[in-house]
């Protein structure tokens, strides 16, 4: 079969030959352009929460309530009992319950510590933001003031007076912020809170003591308070695991006297 020749004109090409259907794309994406189910997202979105963990707090110094056993060993620490010696159990334990019915008070006190101590730091933080307000609007004061020279100056030119109005803006602001750090550290928010019913360990001294000798009268002991006697040296030992409070013996018999003194006077 011969081939036929078409003449065509110098510079004319031939029509681009027409498909006789849409070809079918073949560009897909890659199974491997992703990660494998069990490798993990690049990048994952985590929700922001505020997690709320537990306060941190300081050890008591406040022991458990005392027990029969422990008030045994109080007398033997202090001396009060030699080793050989010890209370009918009932002395033991009705001493025991008089010490820990005043141990409660006490207790309270150490539970509103941390809590005043966050008030005292938010009082002196307060103050010490109105200090740095008080600066701030002194030299917002100084710009003021030379705003409204310039603008008296050159009332042509508005941006001086537009300057001078800005200033006095902060300065209300500064004010109103003041007004507001000052009704917060007069409030009751920042009031220190404590436990009317407990005070010193002195206010109830008298009474463990005397405590003491009553549980003491079952074996036909007593105890005097001489300075390091053995009434010193129990309130030493006693005063830390009821009130969290620290004394000596010689200064613990000291206040023992002058309260019995006060006592009696009374």
């Amino acid at each position: 079969m011969e081939a036929t020749t078409i003449r065509r004109a110098t510079g004319v090409i031939i029509a681009p030959p027409m498909p006789c259907s849409t070809r079918a794309a073949t560009s897909w994406p890659s199974e491997f352009d992703r990660p494998q189910h069990s490798d993990p997202s690049r990048y994952t979105f985590i929700a922001l929460t505020k997690t709320r963990r537990a306060p941190k707090r300081s050890a008591s110094p406040i022991g458990d309530p005392l027990t029969a056993e422990q008030v045994r060993e109080l007398l033997w620490k202090a001396e009060v009992l030699s080793e050989s010696e010890r209370l009918p159990a009932e002395a033991e334990l009705l001493l025991a319950k008089r010490l820990n019915g005043d141990q409660g008070q006490y207790v309270i006190d150490q539970l509103l510590n941390p809590v005043n101590a966050a008030k005292r730091k938010a009082a002196e933080l307060i103050t010490e933001a109105r200090n740095e307000l008080a600066t701030v609007a002194e030299e917002e004061r100084k710009l003021l003031a030379a705003a409204e020279d310039a603008a008296a100056a050159n009332p042509k030119h508005i941006v001086f007076e537009v300057s001078a109005g800005a200033k006095r803006d902060h300065l209300h602001e500064i004010a109103a912020i003041d007004h507001l750090l000052s009704t917060v550290l007069a409030s009751l928010v920042l009031s220190e809170r404590r436990n009317t019913t407990a005070g010193k360990w002195q206010e109830n001294g008298l009474y463990w003591v005397d405590a003491l000798n009553e549980a003491l009268a079952t074996i036909g002991k007593r105890v005097a308070l001489s300075n390091k006697g053995p009434a010193g040296r129990f309130m030493a030992a006693l005063v830390p695991r009821l009130t969290g409070e620290r004394t000596t013996t010689e200064s613990a018999a000291q206040q023992l006297q002058l309260l019995r003194r006060q006592t009696r006077q009374g």
